[in-house]
């Protein structure tokens, strides 16, 4: 299941607006593993879920 060498997460975020929590999301991802790049994030901007995939 997936593709190999990515992986993806699933995240909640509280935040003023969708740009940062997707800003916060990507900050903490990267302070974990350095390496990653953000390929894809859905479901756009709405609602509170927001699927970061790298």
């Amino acid at each position: 299941m997936g593709q190999a060498g990515q992986i993806a997460l699933n995240f909640n975020r509280e935040a003023d607006n969708a740009f940062t929590a997707i800003c916060s999301a990507i900050a903490d991802v990267k302070y974990v593993i350095p390496e990653a790049v953000l390929i894809e994030a859905t479901p756009g901007f709405v609602g509170n879920a927001k699927e970061v995939f790298l």
